[in-house]
């Protein structure tokens, strides 16, 4: 019985129902250990360099170190052997965890594509996840159909690209150099981005979520990359990547939880709601996830252990539903594939709730959390991996070298004291503040205010209130010392903020 599979192995493929795993709730990839640097990197792979696979990054990484004091290039470089190898060491190096210390690799910062080959995987074995996969489906799930998404990653790889044209003569040089010594099998040419049937129902289903917010900011960042030095640009690509990717795991993690909800209501009595209802609660305007300024280790388990809860409890229903013969999806469709299917599937269980077994879905699901304790306290396994992830991801890296402590800029989460234990609370940093300012500025006809910038931080899940901006502890005081906000009488009462990349012609 596929019940008693999944009371086995409740996070195995093997025991997923097809429903579930056919339906835009299955997180996948399935999340890890990712810094900005490593989901930046890591999408330059998926972009422009294609069977690059990421578990050969690290052993990339060691032979182009040992061709480089061996003195063998592939072809003529313009920089001697010893030269290069300092610039490796040193102007392109990206500071190591803690943990890292000891450990011998190259890890570079991604400023131009094939510094991607040799650094900046998520593991430094062979197994590792593939974060740019992640970003590849927020592309896709952002866009308003195939041929949107393609162009989106069209243009994805000609800002990634290296030109006279487009960038500094630094990046220009480091890239001309990096193809002097860059193995035969690695060209950088533009991959396709192949249509997943998933997602074409889960946008016919009615879907919608923070990623259509990312697409279009996204635009507005690769719209930067002239008026910007090369690492000043990465940088701020790597910021809005960094919220991209963390937002998305936190909405579909929600998102299982509230369609389980919904499904057991069915169950229980509650009828399904509209078709207008049932997609704005699974989208990303009905509640955000954390506040600014807040603690935001407690949130993170919480989400995480809400999404493995649903997950195993949907699984549950799925399979006890194909054992007492109920038809839960349309014919021809997956019964979890969108908003439309699911409030289907709500409206049959309510139709059915005087028969169906729900206790034991209840009981099964019990067994379930009783039997992994360490799972469901988020200690280990799925959920231990969503919330390093997220902690790693949006949270300023921590390094132990000497003058690198202030290297991350671009982060989502900091620590609100110098000491180890200090606790992670939602803040953004210098780079995200002016990305935050700047794409918020240019979806706004006419001024910005302090209450635009509000609700585009929403759309992100993040609830910061306008009379909260002054008092935040560190967001007031950012945008006035960067010279992003002013006071003034149009703003009612509030006050304008300054795009700190205001093109020609713009007012605002």
């Amino acid at each position: 019985m596929q019940v008693d599979a999944l009371i086995e192995a409740p996070f195995k493929e093997s025991s997923t129902h097809g429903h579930y795993a056919e339906s835009f709730l299955h997180v996948r990839p399935a999340p890890e250990y990712a810094s900005g640097e490593v989901v930046l990197a890591s999408l330059v792979r998926n972009v422009g360099f294609g069977p690059t696979l990421e578990g050969q990054v690290p052993r990339n990484g060691t032979e182009l170190l040992r061709r480089v004091l061996k003195g063998k290039p592939t072809s003529t470089p313009l920089l001697a052997a010893d030269t290069w190898h300092s610039v490796l060491e040193s102007s392109l190096k990206s500071p190591k965890q803690p943990n890292q210390s000891a450990k011998r690799f190259l890890q570079l910062c991604p400023l131009v594509p094939d510094c991607a080959l040799y650094s900046s995987s998520a593991r430094l074995t062979a197994n590792s996840w593939n974060p740019g996969e992640m970003v590849k489906r927020i592309v896709a799930f952002g866009a308003a159909d195939q041929a949107a998404a393609t162009r989106t990653w069209q243009r994805l790889f000609e800002s990634l690209s290296v030109t006279k044209e487009d960038d500094d003569p630094w990046a220009v040089g480091l890239q001309s150099e990096f193809e002097a010594w860059r193995g035969k099998d690695a060209h950088w040419s533009l991959q396709p981005l192949q249509a997943q049937p998933l997602i074409d129902s889960w946008r016919a289903g009615g879907g919608d979520s923070s990623a259509r917010r990312f697409v279009e900011d996204l635009d507005y960042v690769l719209d930067l990359k002239q008026s910007l030095t090369r690492r000043q640009w990465v940088s701020m690509l790597e910021s809005l990547l960094r919220l991209a990717c963390a937002t998305h795991v936190l909405w579909l993690c929600r998102a299982n939880h509230l369609t389980y909800r919904l499904l057991i209501g069915a169950l229980q009595g509650t009828a399904p709601p509209s078709e207008p209802e049932m997609r704005a609660l699974l989208g990303m305007r009905s509640q955000g996830f954390w506040r600014y300024g807040q603690f935001a280790a407690e949130t993170i388990e919480e989400i995480a252990r809400g999404y493995l809860q649903a997950r195993v409890g949907l699984n549950v229903l799925l399979h006890v539903a194909d054992e007492v013969g109920c038809e839960i999806s349309k014919p021809g469709e997956h019964a979890l594939a969108s908003p439309d299917a699911i409030r289907h599937a709500a409206t049959r269980l309510f139709d059915r709730r005087s028969t169906f077994p729900l206790e034991k879905v209840r009981s099964t699901v019990q067994e379930i959390v009783d039997g992994n304790p360490r799972i469901f306290a988020v200690k280990k396994g799925v959920g231990s991996n969503i919330k390093e992830f997220l902690r790693h991801c949006l949270g300023q890296r921590q390094t132990a070298e000497e003058g690198m402590k202030s290297y991350d800029q671009g982060y989502w989460l900091r620590k609100n004291g110098y000491h180890s234990a200090a606790k992670w609370i939602v803040s953004a940093g210098p780079v995200a503040v002016l990305l935050l300012v700047h794409c918020c500025a240019r979806r706004t006809l006419g001024p910005a205010t302090t209450d635009d910038l509000c609700r585009h931080l929403g759309e992100y899940g993040i609830t910061l209130k306008p009379d909260d901006v002054t008092g935040a502890a560190d967001l007031g005081p950012t945008l006035r010392r960067m010279g992003l906000v002013t006071d003034s009488p149009d703003a009612e009462g509030g006050m304008l903020i300054r795009n700190p990349f205001r093109a020609a012609g713009e007012t605002h």
